[in-house]
């Protein structure tokens, strides 16, 4: 029988666990301070943690300092946090802290169970789950290359690595089913649903998969109407089961413009692309994307930005572009507009389509990690983007 322990001042809410979980597991109640759950977890060595989370701003730090104190003595074992699934701000917080799941405190107790049970059978099923990398790709404005961009970055990555995934937030629907020549049928927002009982079967005959890479592809949604009711906190319950079943997850973030979920990512991400073509109007909505999702100094030097359509005769290069957006880093894609198109058309991607072609090469340099692909000389910029490069902080 498992063992699970309830850090709860909520003596009901210990009630509850025990009744929900009745056969499967025994609780234990603590008192949720984080030395009363340290000493407990040495005493107990209980296989799952429930911590109750307060809406107040001292609680939930504590909260999350206590996450973060029980994964570095075990990152194995499971968290998760009971609080207000309302209150958007707690949910990413303590998610991005490390708990596994965040279950609203008014759910029925067979939605307790089944939560509680999905953790446990993870645990049996692969007693040390490794996190996957994280890549995400994104835009300042929507359309800006970053789904082509993300499509054949991904299929490189699959021909590296097995056991790859493609989460393509591209609206209205997903572009890689096109130009991989595969059917989306099962969407992030039918996953969300399945994430209670979600294993590595379910995956397998669910997903769509790229044949000659092996990408495996999971789409926003089939149709644009079927998001609504997706939140931040679920995308990111989502992306943390996912990343303990994949070597390595690509997300392709350019289609949702939320700013909470989008500096989660960035934050959590092994690396980052922001993609841009050489326009004044595209290099401004990058600007503005990083003011609202990576405006620490830290997290914007961890993003590469990809100059899509990349033209020699516009006079302004990557690496001016990189400094007046405050970024250390860039890539140059050389234009292949018509060749990506018919490569849409064809549904093979343009990277195996034309392996020896300028933009192939390109990309499999960054694919690959080439130190190459990540250097540009830095020159001073002018005219409008002076303008933009003043404002940068």
């Amino acid at each position: 029988m498992f063992r699970i322990l309830s850090a709860t001042q909520d003596a009901s809410l210990t009630d509850r666990l025990i009744a929900a979980l009745e056969g499967t597991a025994s609780v234990v109640r603590t008192d949720p301070s984080v030395r009363s759950i340290q000493d407990s977890a040495v005493s107990i060595r209980p296989d799952l943690i429930v911590l109750d989370i307060d809406d107040a701003q001292d609680a939930l730090e504590h909260a999350c300092e206590a996450i973060r104190a029980l994964l570095d003595a075990d990152s194995n074992r499971p968290i998760v946090a009971i609080g207000n699934d309302e209150v958007a701000s707690s949910v990413l917080r303590t998610m991005r802290a490390g708990a596994r799941d965040f279950l609203g405190r008014e759910v029925s107790n067979e939605t307790l169970r089944r939560q509680i049970v999905a953790q446990l059978n993870r645990l049996t099923a692969d007693a040390k789950p490794a996190a996957g990398r994280l890549v995400v790709i994104t835009s300042g404005q929507p359309n800006d290359g970053e789904s082509l961009f993300a499509v054949n970055y991904s299929v490189l990555r699959a021909k590296m690595n097995d056991n790859v995934l493609l989460v393509d937030f591209h609206l209205l629907a997903s572009i890689a089913g096109a130009a991989l020549d595969i059917d989306l049928n099962y969407t992030i927002h039918e996953a969300i649903g399945d994430l209670s009982r979600m294993d590595r079967t379910l995956l397998s005959s669910a997903l769509g998969k790229h044949r000659a890479s092996g990408l495996h592809v999971l789409p926003l949604a089939a149709v644009s109407d079927n998001v609504i009711d997706i939140t931040g906190a679920s995308i990111l319950a989502l992306l943390n089961t996912l990343r303990s079943m994949f070597s390595e997850i690509i997300v392709n973030f350019g289609g949702l413009r939320h700013s909470g979920l989008g500096t989660e990512l960035l934050h959590a991400a092994s690396e980052s692309f922001l993609v841009s073509s050489q326009h004044f109007t595209s290099i401004k909505a990058c600007k503005e994307l990083l003011a609202r999702v990576a405006a620490d100094t830290p997290v914007r030097n961890r993003i590469v930005l990809a100059v899509s359509g990349y033209d020699n005769e516009i006079r302004l290069t990557d690496a001016q572009m990189a400094t007046t957006l405050g970024m250390s880093r860039s890539v140059r894609i050389p234009d292949a507009r018509a060749a990506l198109a018919n490569a849409v058309n064809k549904g093979v991607p343009l990277v195996l389509d034309q392996p020896r072609s300028a933009y192939a090469k390109a990309m499999a340099i960054i694919a690959g990690g080439e130190g190459e692909a990540l250097s540009g000389d830095r020159q001073p910029v002018g005219g409008l983007f002076r303008r933009l490069a003043a404002s940068v902080t």
